[in-house]
């Protein structure tokens, strides 16, 4: 990825995770007490997209969608291309392109939302096999990024564009996903006070960092990515107790995170 392209996410998601330090800017949100009440009532569970998807597992749509994650975002990109390759791979016309668009208003966005959503439920199938540590859970999430890691930068510039639509599905996605970090983790211990709302948008700092690492690493098997999202999770444990302070902690992991980033990428 070339130096500009990088600090252009990097801007990017600065502005996007910035816009979330305000509780009156979190209008996509529905429940923002959330942040620090979870709820398991609110995850989904295996096999079921409802309500973050609005079609079945063995629906066309579905199906299209994962051919297409699985068989040409890989050598094509997250693109229509990639999307009209997987309607004729499955005998559908590429006006499914209008149908798969409704729910996100575009059909590469609902692609991407595919993969964000469909990722977080194998978190689900794999926590539920043994109780998991913060740390497993989330490595394992960077790994599901693997059979796509050429096309992460294309999809972090989609979530960060300055659009509406995808701006609703990168923070909310991200909300959610740092829930699930909680919910199924079974070494964080809880707290319902004002400070936790911090402490978990750092966690959603931590993972964002972890992405933009793991779209230039070059290391086999991703080994630096994985090595650099540890740090980033001790950085998140350690440095959580020594700021009461809301937006001064989520402040420190947004500059820290991308910082070092920036370093890896110069």
């Amino acid at each position: 990825m070339s130096q500009i392209k990088t600090n252009s996410i990097i801007t990017n998601v600065f502005n996007c995770t910035a816009k979330l330090t305000s509780f009156k800017k979190i209008s996509l949100i529905q429940n923002t007490h959330r942040f620090y009440h979870p709820n398991t009532t609110e995850y989904p569970k295996p096999h079921s997209y409802f309500p973050y998807l609005t079609y079945a597992p063995d629906s066309i749509q579905a199906k299209i969608l994962s051919n297409c994650l699985q068989k040409h975002v890989p050598n094509t990109g997250i693109n229509e291309r990639s999307l009209i390759n997987s309607c004729n791979d499955l005998g559908q016309s590429s006006t499914m392109l209008s149908v798969l668009s409704a729910p996100s208003n575009s059909a590469v966005l609902e692609l991407i939302k595919f993969h964000l959503v469909t990722s977080r439920l194998e978190l689900f199938h794999f926590a539920s096999k043994n109780d998991k540590s913060l740390e497993e859970i989330f490595l394992k999430r960077l790994e599901l990024n693997k059979p796509i890691s050429n096309q992460l930068s294309a999809l972090l510039s989609h979530l960060t564009s300055p659009f509406p639509s995808n701006l609703d599905v990168g923070i909310q996605e991200l909300h959610n996903l740092s829930n699930d970090f909680v919910v199924l983790a079974n070494d964080i211990k809880e707290s319902h006070d004002f400070a936790w709302y911090s402490k978990r948008m750092g966690l959603s700092v931590a993972y964002v960092s972890s992405e933009l690492f793991m779209a230039q690493d070059k290391s086999e098997n991703f080994k630096e990515t994985m090595e650099f999202a540890k740090r980033r999770l001790d950085n998140w444990r350690n440095y959580g107790t020594m700021y009461n302070n809301t937006e001064e902690f989520l402040w420190f992991q947004l500059m820290s995170g991308l910082s070092f980033v920036r370093s890896q990428t110069a």
